[in-house]
């Protein structure tokens, strides 16, 4: 019965750590926790990491509580954490650390000890994370097997120096136990909320990819309908004026070739309005080799310079230009 209400305390602690999380996350995403964990983390990040987690870890401590005379708190969690993120550096510094702490609160020799323990599992979650990685699957079998190592070399420990210490902590197994679970279940909620806010991140980012490719996409498609009659009009076109007018047709075969070089490079990237206009203009020539001087096509000279500098999607203006060629002129004007 005791052990229950033990697990119930200690996970009522650890709720309030995966609130901390949670806040960790809404100050720096989780993917930036995850992006190098472990001996893979870079210095920087460790240094964030003993900072944030020592932090949080020392706090911890001063979340205890009391069960049959024996204290218990939740930093394991805090310092396992720090381990499985930021490698034996960080999980060594947040132990200390958390150890220093809670030594000074209960004193005497027992205080020491935890102090002990705290370093050893702050060292062996980083080990832990080097050999088998930081998957929830890792972290949790890691949190089970780094708390039994760390109460049989402190037990042991503690037997040649302190007998009747160990053997009273022998006679609480069942809360040990209990403790050991609890803490790893803490750990598993501490790293789990890090990697379901991972994946939602990494989620949101591949709809963002997706919308920006199939934009792309859309883009592309616009590139590439240059309508085939005007292709195969333009060479009709250029045909007879090879004959009729070779000095013509070769001023529109530049114009033809810079049009359609304009048309299938330009893929995703941006161009300015003002560039718009001059493939509008040559597209217009080509137009009106076919159409003759009847079609007449204008370009306001009141644009201001800032308005042809702006940044715009290739081929935005095209499909106006050519429906209003199509359906819009009026006396075989255009203006624009």
């Amino acid at each position: 019965m005791e052990a229950l209400v033990l697990i119930a305390k200690l996970l009522e602690k650890v709720s309030v750590l995966v609130a901390a999380v949670l806040l960790l996350v809404m100050i720096r995403p989780a993917g930036v926790w995850l992006s190098q964990t472990g001996h893979k983390a870079s210095a920087r990040r460790r240094a964030y990491l003993t900072v944030l987690l020592g932090s949080v870890t020392i706090w911890a401590t001063f979340l205890g509580f009391s069960v049959s005379g024996f204290q218990f708190n939740v930093r394991m969690v805090g310092i396992m954490a720090g381990g499985f993120l930021g490698g034996r550096s960080v999980g060594l510094i947040v132990g200390t650390l958390a150890g220093l702490v809670y030594a000074l609160i209960i004193g005497g020799p027992l205080g020491w000890y935890a102090m002990a323990a705290s370093v050893l599992v702050g060292l062996l979650a980083g080990m832990w994370s080097k050999r088998f990685g930081t998957n929830l699957i890792s972290v949790v079998v890691g949190s089970l097997v780094i708390q039994g190592i760390y109460h049989v070399v402190v037990g042991s420990v503690m037997a040649l120096i302190d007998p009747p210490v160990v053997t009273e902590q022998i006679n609480n197994l069942p809360l040990h136990a209990a403790k050991i679970a609890a803490n790893a279940i803490g750990v598993m909620l501490f790293m789990g909320v890090l990697n379901l806010v991972g994946e939602l991140e990494r989620a949101h980012e591949s709809v963002r990819t997706s919308k920006d490719e199939a934009r792309s996409a859309r883009l592309v498609a616009l590139q590439y309908q240059v309508r085939p009659h005007f292709l195969f009009n333009i060479l009709n076109t250029l045909s007879y004026l090879i004959r009729t007018d070779p000095s013509r047709a070769r001023e529109l075969t530049l114009d033809l070739s810079e049009f359609l070089r304009y048309t299938l490079s330009k893929e995703d990237e941006v161009t300015t309005l003002g560039e718009e206009f001059e493939q509008i203009c040559k597209y217009v020539d080509l137009e009106r080799a076919r159409f003759g001087e009847g079609l007449a096509f204008e370009i306001s000279d009141d644009i201001p310079q800032e308005a042809l500098d702006l940044p715009v999607p290739p081929l935005i203006l095209q499909p106006l230009v050519e429906n209003a060629i199509r359906h819009g002129s009026v006396d075989g004007k255009i203006s624009i």
